[in-house]
């Protein structure tokens, strides 16, 4: 795949924004639900209503926000523009997310819970598409500096989340005497965001060469495709609708068990702070994992590394059925599979963006940005399905909170919990080994003749 070019404070810097943005978002994933239903007081089953509501309302942003993204140039660059604007909005939506509304009416702190959310997970989608878009800018055509670019994003992103499993917790425990629960999440709501204001300058400013501000028609602007033509790029290229498909279910499975694992420790186990120390386990082991399992699976090949990985995680999940009230053994298989996704997690856009390739190869049209962000879509799709299967299942089983745990109910979480993401991951082995074409060498001619298109296009 030849030699990097890149330096290291290049891919250092693009990857800040995504280590800032990090603790926000493992904030809102980790505890969004269980403050929901026990710190403000929401019924569970009328917070899965409002969380379906507004994934609905986050993946509609998302698919115009893609949209947007692709027609428009803004005065700072083409997407570093959407970097430096998003920031701020990062840290009104932790606000709304996490204040206090213990004492408003029930229909009131849905409705703040509703705008925290989409303003927070729209932004989350205007990240991925700007950060994905700006990596082969950055790189070019050099397959190895956009494997680094990738993989330095996603170390980053387990040292956030070693950070965060370390000491949330401890902060929110230490500040709850003093202010109450709900206000201690709220203060390390507005901590955690304030990152993301510097993270994105930093990646801006080691963008600005190859997204420099003022530029009209800059390469992959989609410049002369109609909206039209933009829907139906993602919908004739069967290989991207392969990877969408793929990755919302196993997206779907993540999802269930993130929205289920503060509940496992906090009821199952009986000792939320378990989660402190199962959490940081799990986030040493995806470090390690990072830094080189995915050289591993750069050399078996990506969509080899994604079925070898995948099965890693379905297997470890479907064991996670059985470990009841031990954390230890849940801990475990957890950390197994998240090492499992470290195969393929690292270079996960890079599918994306060589599908996005293929179709500009093949037919001339550059909607590359739109296939970057069906990613963003299928993490939206997998967001609303997951987060509805957990949030209903939790009603369904009959869980409220403050309740006690009977062997009943433990079997049946333990089954939502395990068996269920388990499926949905089997399914995206299968369809993934069975329909994705691509391979690792035809992806780099694409992306050499489409810059070689583009450098033509630019001549003209």
């Amino acid at each position: 795949m030849g030699k990097g070019k890149l330096t290291q404070g290049q891919l250092n810097g693009y990857a800040a924004c995504n280590l800032s943005i990090s603790f926000a978002n493992m904030l809102q994933m980790s505890y969004l639900t269980i403050f929901m239903t026990d710190y403000i007081g929401i019924p569970t089953a009328v917070v899965a209503t409002t969380l379906l509501a507004a994934r609905f309302i986050d993946l509609l942003l998302s698919f115009v926000s893609g949209m947007i993204m692709e027609r428009l140039n803004l005065p700072w660059g083409k997407y570093r523009s959407w970097l430096l604007l998003i920031r701020w909005v990062v840290v009104f939506s932790m606000v709304c997310m996490f204040f206090n509304t213990s004492t408003f009416p029930v229909a009131a702190r849905v409705a703040i819970s509703i705008v925290g959310y989409s303003l927070m997970n729209m932004c989350m989608g205007i990240q991925m598409n700007a950060i994905s878009a700006l990596s082969p800018m950055l790189a070019g055509d050099n397959m190895t500096d956009r494997t680094r670019l990738t993989a330095r994003n996603m170390q980053f992103a387990c040292v956030a989340n070693i950070a965060f499993a370390l000491i949330t917790l401890p902060i929110v425990n230490m500040l709850t005497p003093k202010v109450g629960a709900a206000n201690a999440f709220l203060i390390v709501a507005i901590v955690y965001s304030v990152p993301c204001i510097f993270g994105a300058q930093l990646t801006s400013h080691v963008c600005k060469e190859c997204d420099p501000g003022g530029v009209r028609g800059n390469e992959g602007s989609g410049k002369g495709m109609t909206i039209r033509e933009m829907l139906r790029s993602i919908v004739e290229n069967r290989q991207l609708l392969i990877l969408v498909v793929v990755f919302t279910l196993y997206m779907i499975g993540m999802n269930i068990i993130m929205n289920l694992a503060t509940y496992y420790y906090r009821y199952i186990t009986g000792d939320l702070s378990n989660m402190t120390i199962a959490s940081t386990i799990t986030m040493v082991v995806s470090t390690v994992s990072s830094l080189f399992l995915p050289a591993i699976g750069r050399k078996i090949g990506k969509k080899r590394a994604m079925i070898i990985g995948l099965a890693i995680y379905a297997f470890a999940v479907f064991a996670n059925r059985f470990a009841g009230p031990r954390w230890q053994f849940y801990a475990f298989f957890a950390a197994v599979a998240a090492a499992g996704t470290y195969f393929f997690n690292t270079f996960a856009a890079l599918f994306f963006i060589d599908a996005g390739e293929f179709y500009y190869w093949k037919t001339g049209k550059d909607s590359r940005l739109m296939s970057v962000a069906t990613y963003s879509i299928a993490t939206k799709i997998a967001m609303i399905l997951g987060g509805a299967i957990a949030t209903y299942g939790l009603n369904g089983i009959g869980f409220h909170a403050g309740m006690e745990i009977t062997p009943a109910f433990q079997t049946q979480f333990m089954t939502l919990l395990g068996i269920v993401p388990a499926i949905f991951v089997v399914a995206a082995i299968v369809i993934m080994a069975i329909g994705y074409k691509i391979t690792d060498a035809n992806a780099a001619i694409y992306a050499m003749e489409n810059q070689r298109r583009a450098a033509r296009n630019q001549n003209q």
